[in-house]
């Protein structure tokens, strides 16, 4: 009878450990799983910020090529239709480069609020799983662990038919 109990307890445990081992490896999994999210946002921010960067650079270089132009045409007396007609194109596409400059930098602004959303809302969900995984772990620690009794009844007689 006490082997009978001791094998039922020790069935038990070895469930529990299961059971315990699992719930870690999903905790590991799901963690790793959050810094991968995590590396990924970083990059695409990065990568965001290059794109940008480089667009800046542009407009700007075209900006510069679009001032000199302005101010060499500024220089020469206007002589004719055509001269004129450039002058206004000229101060046109100034200004579109430096509306769409405005917007490059606007656009900056709004992707750095939205990486700050993504990381506060991040770290709230990351706060959120290890609540559930504690409340999971409570959970199997409070509830006895079902001892299977197809599997275990078997070796038992096994043993004692042996004995």
């Amino acid at each position: 009878m006490q082997l009978t109990l001791d094998l039922e307890y020790r069935a038990k445990e070895v469930q529990h450990l299961r059971v315990h081992g699992e719930e870690e490896a999903h905790a590991q999994s799901k963690a790793e799983q959050v810094l991968q999210v995590q590396q990924l946002e970083e990059d695409v921010v990065t990568l965001a910020h290059l794109v940008l960067e480089k667009k800046a650079e542009v407009l700007l270089i075209e900006l510069a090529f679009m001032h000199k132009q302005c101010s060499r045409m500024s220089g020469n007396m206007v002589h004719s239709k055509e001269e004129a007609q450039a002058w206004t194109e000229a101060e046109q596409a100034l200004q579109v480069q430096q509306l769409e400059g405005d917007g490059v930098i606007l656009a900056c602004l709004a992707l750095e609020k939205k990486v700050e959303v993504m990381i506060s809302e991040l770290a709230f969900m990351y706060k959120m799983h290890a609540e559930e995984l504690a409340e999971l772990s409570a959970a199997l620690l409070a509830t006895p662990a079902a001892a299977e009794p197809d599997s275990t009844r078997a070796d038992l007689t096994a043993v004692l038919k042996d004995e």
